[in-house]
């Protein structure tokens, strides 16, 4: 598949029928590069095969885990159970009488391309989350966000399918909990669901979103505004800032930017008057990651094989293929070091499989 190519290392095993295959090597269909095999892969190519693919679920003896394309996880070296990804790309459009257009696109999607799809169709709302790895099954779990936007803004619903039973739920933006970085599927629908398809509420009416500093400061330069100018300002700066990780292996921001109320913001700029903050609520406040982990002198450090980016302090890249534990170990010592230095708390963003 185009988008598995691009956005990931190249997949070295063969799609097969509806039968799990065994012992997969996953060093090179995860974005972070780490050493990684699954005893079992199951490969759902198409709707008919859910059926049969609910019944080799609930059989499994070991864990279910759904795999997108692998770009925001660290996996262990050995993966129990059964790995489950689906490859269902389609996307349909139907278009409102108020003006706006609901674009349902199956989970396995590329997300990069859906957006690029829906700027050249005239809907927008997705332009300033070009260039996000992953596919689109994978965004409303982490309500990916980007350039003052997310995704949950523009999300009408999600259908899912409970493996467990064999039912389909259609969960509206409201019922999936949506939070920063968060949603139910990270807690109470965590085990047990398949996202199959989102649907998102786009049209050519929709507000832009042009307040991100960098991005601001972009348009200005480019003399540009609009969906499209944003869309190609978007991909010109993470290209600029990030790494490709089919090029360096990485998975993108290995750590939220973190929340803090008014006296701990209040506290850290009396001693760090530059720091830079943003207001997201009536007494909260977000902190920028890399500024912290930049200050605390951690860009551009290496760990054996594994590396903070001396482009981003954000990304830890693995140009070594070192393993999960040795990336983790990394990201341990750089929360330990931002959190005696400022008194700041930073989470992991990946999903973890250990």
């Amino acid at each position: 598949m185009r988008s598995w190519q691009i956005f990931a290392p190249a997949c070295r095993f063969e799609l097969t029928r509806l039968n799990p295959i065994a012992d997969v090597d996953l060093g090179y269909a995860n974005a972070l590069g780490v050493p990684s095999h699954a005893r079992a892969l199951l490969l759902i190519e198409s709707r008919d095969q859910l059926p049969e693919a609910t019944r080799l679920m609930r059989e499994s003896e070991g864990p279910v885990r759904v795999l997108g394309e692998g770009t925001n996880l660290v996996l262990p070296e050995i993966i129990h159970g059964l790995v489950v990804r689906l490859t269902l790309n389609s996307v349909s459009l139907e278009h409102l009488p108020d003006g706006d257009v609901l674009v349902r696109a199956d989970a396995g999607k590329n997300w990069h391309e859906l957006v690029s799809e829906t700027v050249e169709e005239g809907c927008f709302g997705l332009q300033n989350l070009a260039l996000i790895p992953g596919s689109v099954g994978a965004a409303p779990v982490q309500n990916i966000g980007a350039y003052g936007v997310e995704v949950a803004e523009v999300i009408e619903c999600v259908e899912v399918l409970d493996w467990r039973t064999d039912s389909r739920l259609t969960l509206s933006a409201a019922e999936c909990g949506f939070g920063y970085r968060h949603s139910r599927f990270k807690t109470d629908l965590a085990e047990g669901y398949l996202i199959l398809s989102v649907t998102f509420r786009l049209g050519s009416l929709r507000p832009v979103h042009s307040a991100y500093p960098a991005l601001r400061e972009r348009l200005l330069e480019e003399g540009a505004s609009g969906p499209q100018a944003i869309f190609d300002a978007v991909c010109a700066l993470r290209r600029e800032r990030l790494h490709d990780p089919a090029e360096i292996p990485n998975a993108g921001s290995f750590f939220h930017n973190p929340i803090v109320d008014l006296p701990t913001r209040d506290r850290l700029l009396a001693a760090q008057p530059d720091m830079p903050w943003f207001k997201v609520g009536d007494s909260s406040f977000k902190l920028m990651a890399a500024w912290l982990i930049e200050r605390a002198g951690w860009k551009g450090v290496s760990r054996g094989a594994v590396q903070v980016s001396s482009k981003h302090a954000l990304v830890l890249i693995n140009p070594g293929r070192a393993s999960a534990y040795q990336v983790l170990g990394l990201a341990d010592e750089i929360q330990n070091s931002v959190e005696k230095q400022f008194g700041v708390s930073l989470i992991v963003e990946p999903g973890i499989w250990l």
